[in-house]
C-alpha cells in the first residue's frame, strides 16, 4: 500500500510531530501492518508538498519510538511487533496530577454547583473580571508574588496559547527572539507561524547567560527574549536571585522585553527567588498555565502584560484569534482556585512529585538525579542523546533528546529529559527507571545538571 497521511497545515502541532502520531494510530488500527514499507522520505515530501527536513525527523522519531525500522539501501519499514500497550512514555512534561480527586471536583462543577449563568455565554475578551480576581489571588498563592494587579491579567487557553497571543501582539513578522539554546520546542512552532526568527544565547549551571544575552542583544538588535527562569524546560535550571538581576540589567541596557514562562514554578520551593516581573513589570510579560499542576484537559493559561498599553494589545489579538476564553473552562478553573481544591491538589502533586524525585535517585544515584531540582523532569547529559533515545526506544520506554529542544546548530550540552510526572504511578516509574539505568551507562550517559 501507499501510506499517505492527512496533515493539518493550520494546526499549531508542527508537520512531523502529526505524521509520527499518525503513523503511530494507523499501525495500532491495522492499517499499517509489520514489514510494511513505507514511501521514501522525497517522495512523500512531495505527495503532501511539505519540507523533506519534516519528513525525514518524522521517520527518525518513529525509530526512535520503536514504530519503524530502516535498512540502508532497502527503504524504512514497520516494525514486527503486536502490543503498542506497553510502551511506557515519559516524554510527555506534565505533574504527577490526581485524575481521581479532579474527576470529583470537575463532576460537581458540571452538575452545576459552581456554574454561574454567565460562565455558559460568550465572555469578555480577556476573562471575566472575577475569574481575573482569582487568577491573580492564585499566582500569589503559588508563585511567590507579593502582589499581582489583576486588571493587567488576560485568560488566555493554555501556556502555549499565552505564548502565541504575546508574540503575536509584541511582535512583528522578521523580528528576532532571542531564547536559549535549549528550550520549550513550542516557540519555534509559533516563530516558524508568525516569520519571527530565533537567537540562540548560551546557558551555563542556571540557564541564560546574562554577557552571552547582553552580546547577542547588542549584535542583532533583539527587542525581545524568552527567558525560564524558575526549572527550565528541559533542563530544570533555576536562576538565584543574583542571575535574576543580571538578566534584568542586561533588559534596561539594551530595552528588551521579556517574555517570562512560569509553567513550573509551583512545584519550586518556598525559598526560590520571585519572578523576574515582580522585579520589574516594566520589563516582563509574565505566562503561566494549569496545565502542568492541575490538568492540562483545563486549557486554562494566564498572562500579566507590563502595563496598560500592552494589555490592549494583548486584548485586540485574543479578539483576532479566538474572541474570547471559554467561560465552561473558566468556571472549573475558578472554582478549583477559589474553592481551595487546587491548592490541596497542588499539594500533593508535590509531595508525590518528592517521592518519585528519591526513587530517581535510589535507582538513578550517579546522575544524582534527586538532588537536581524540583521540576516534574530530569535533565541527563549525554554525548549520544539520539543514541540513547533510541536505545530506549527498543526497551518500549518514550523520553526526549536535545534535539527536540535546540534552537539551531548551537547547543552547548547534550542530554536526555526524563519526565517523571508522566508515569501512572511510583511502580510504574520505577520499573522504567531500572530499564532506563543501563542505557544511561557508558557510552551514553554522563552526569545530571
Amino acid at each position: 500500500m501507499v501510506w499517505t497521511p492527512e496533515i493539518d497545515r493550520d494546526a499549531t502541532q508542527p508537520l512531523y510531530r502529526q505524521l509520527v502520531d499518525q503513523l503511530a494510530a494507523d499501525i495500532r488500527g491495522g492499517q499499517l501492518k509489520a514489514g510494511t514499507r513505507l514511501p521514501p522520505q522525497r517522495d512523500l515530501a512531495h505527495r503532501l508538498a511539505i519540507s523533506i527536513g519534516a519528513v525525514t525527523h518524522a521517520y527518525m522519531v518513529a525509530e526512535q519510538q520503536g514504530l519503524v525500522v530502516p535498512t540502508v539501501g532497502r527503504g524504512t519499514y514497520v516494525a514486527d511487533s503486536d502490543d503498542y500497550g506497553d510502551i511506557i512514555d515519559l516524554s510527555i512534561n506534565v505533574g504527577p496530577i490526581n485524575d481521581r480527586a479532579l474527576r470529583a471536583h470537575l463532576h460537581d462543577i458540571l452538575r452545576g454547583k459552581a456554574l454561574r449563568g454567565q460562565h455558559l455565554d460568550y465572555q469578555p475578551v480577556t476573562g471575566a473580571p472575577a475569574d481575573r480576581q482569582v487568577a491573580a489571588a492564585w499566582l500569589m498563592r503559588t508563585a511567590r508574588f507579593d502582589a499581582v494587579d489583576w486588571q493587567r491579567l488576560c485568560i488566555c487557553s493554555g501556556g502555549q496559547n499565552a505564548l502565541a497571543i504575546t508574540m503575536a501582539a509584541d511582535m512583528r513578522a522578521g523580528d528576532i527572539l532571542l531564547c536559549d539554546a535549549l528550550t520549550y520546542p513550542g516557540v519555534r512552532t509559533i516563530a516558524d507561524q508568525l516569520a519571527i526568527r530565533l537567537h540562540p544565547i548560551a546557558m551555563d549551571h542556571m540557564g541564560t547567560c546574562p554577557d552571552a544575552l547582553d552580546r547577542a542583544a547588542q549584535r542583532s538588535g533583539a527587542r525581545h527574549a524568552y527567558i525560564l527562569p524558575t526549572l527550565h524546560n528541559p533542563t530544570g535550571r533555576t536562576m538565584d536571585m543574583d542571575r535574576r538581576q543580571s538578566i534584568l540589567t542586561v533588559a534596561r541596557r539594551r530595552n528588551l522585553m521579556l517574555f517570562e514562562a512560569d509553567l513550573y514554578g509551583p512545584y519550586a520551593p518556598p525559598s526560590a527567588p520571585p519572578p523576574l516581573y515582580q522585579l520589574a513589570p516594566d520589563r516582563c510579560y509574565y505566562l503561566s498555565s494549569l496545565s502542568k499542576t492541575l490538568s492540562p484537559a483545563l486549557r486554562t493559561g494566564y498572562i500579566l502584560a507590563p502595563d496598560a498599553a500592552a494589555f490592549d494589545r494583548l486584548a485586540a489579538t485574543v479578539r483576532a484569534l479566538h474572541h474570547s476564553p471559554s467561560g465552561l473552562l473558566a468556571a472549573c478553573a475558578s472554582h478549583l482556585l477559589a474553592s481551595g481544591a487546587a491548592d490541596a491538589l497542588l499539594a500533593q502533586a508535590v509531595a508525590e512529585l518528592a517521592n518519585r524525585h528519591q526513587i530517581a535517585e535510589r535507582l538513578l544515584p550517579t546522575q544524582r538525579a534527586a538532588s537536581a531540582s524540583a521540576a516534574p523532569h530530569l535533565w541527563i547529559e549525554s554525548t549520544r542523546p539520539t543514541q540513547s533515545v533510541t536505545a530506549l526506544a527498543a526497551e518500549r520506554i518514550l523520553v526526549s533528546g536535545s534535539d527536540a529542544f535546540a534552537i539551531g546548530d548551537s547547543m552547548v550540552t547534550t542530554g536526555i529529559r526524563i519526565c517523571l510526572g508522566a508515569a501512572p504511578s511510583q511502580s510504574v516509574l520505577a520499573a522504567a527507571l531500572q530499564r532506563i539505568a543501563p542505557k544511561l551507562a557508558n557510552p551514553y550517559a554522563t552526569a545530571l545538571v
